[in-house]
């Protein structure tokens, strides 16, 4: 067995970057960055929400990004006939950004490839064990809100 640290935040980002790592080669395939998965994600995740959702601003926002940075991976995801961007009826300095038919049919691959990481990830975990992860998971999330 791998030697491993006592200290929580190493193993909290080593997990991820090895998850993250698994699932990126997962992805490769099919042409896709974990940066481009992570914008279809959130756009998919938050297409019901209203167009100020939509917007570059309010995608590089929920994921912690820059605009600048926001807007190349924008740009290449058009390029794949992923996302399409429409004009903001409410800002006509804004554009609403959506997903294409080509990309929600993508998402579904992408699940697949990301559930296969998860049950990897969690190889030998119980289903009890499996909840507990979760919910302190999300309870570290929620304390660093």
């Amino acid at each position: 067995m791998k030697q491993h640290t006592d200290s929580l935040g190493f193993l909290l980002n080593n997990a991820a970057r090895l998850a993250k790592t698994d699932f990126a080669n997962r992805m490769e395939q099919l042409g896709i960055t974990f940066s481009q998965y992570m914008v279809l994600k959130d756009i998919s995740i938050n297409s019901g929400g209203g167009e100020d959702n939509l917007t570059l601003a309010a995608i590089a926002k929920r994921l912690n990004s820059n605009r600048p940075n926001m807007t190349g991976i924008i740009d290449r995801l058009e390029k794949q006939d992923l996302i399409k961007r429409a004009h903001n009826s409410r800002d006509r300095r804004a554009q609403i950004i959506t997903l294409t038919d080509k990309a929600s049919s993508l998402m579904e691959e992408l699940q697949i490839m990301s559930n296969e990481t998860t049950s990897k990830a969690l190889e030998g975990f119980q289903e009890s064990e499996v909840a507990l992860v979760k919910e302190y998971l999300i309870r570290i999330i929620n304390n660093l809100l």
